[in-house]
């Protein structure tokens, strides 16, 4: 099977995307009103999907990111997901050195990414953080009231060489 990162133009395909593969991560993605959020920032912001392509010549999206500008020196991963029956095969780290490659061309230093603080217990995204630091970002603060009081933000940053 060959692997490759493309960029989505379609909105409407972005959105599509964006439902199917979150649909296969219910233990990050299980709040049916923010998934419903993501679809429809999905639609209206860069992506980047890796696709499958076997055999047979046919060829499957397995995952995405997002971007979206923080600010004149920053790119954030907006969201990131992957097809669990890809986890673990490099589909992540790949997706993050794309979006990594498109933040230095248009001249950005930092690529930020939030997720759940490790202050709430939760063996997934445990995974996600670790995941985060094999790839070189690194915590920065935590925003207690971002998203809910019972779900604080991590905010790890990651400079770009």
């Amino acid at each position: 099977m060959n692997t490759t990162i493309v960029c989505e133009p379609d909105p409407l395909q972005r959105a599509s995307l964006c439902r199917d593969i979150l649909a296969t991560l219910p233990d990050w993605f299980g709040i049916p009103e923010a998934v419903e959020n993501y679809i429809v920032e999905a639609a209206a912001l860069p992506m980047l999907v890796a696709r499958e392509t076997g055999q047979d010549g046919a060829s499957d999206a397995i995952g995405f990111a997002t971007i979206t500008v923080e600010n004149a020196d920053t790119i954030d991963l907006h969201l990131i997901a992957i097809r669990p029956a890809a986890h673990r095969r490099g589909v992540g780290r790949r997706l993050l050195e794309a979006v990594g490659a498109l933040a230095r061309q248009g001249g950005y230093k930092f690529l930020s990414v939030k997720t759940l603080a490790p202050s709430i217990e939760d063996a997934n995204y445990a995974a996600t953080r670790a995941f985060y630091e094999a790839n070189g970002f690194e915590p920065q603060e935590i925003l207690p009231d971002l998203w809910a009081p019972d779900t604080p933000c991590l905010v790890m940053r990651k400079t770009l060489r």
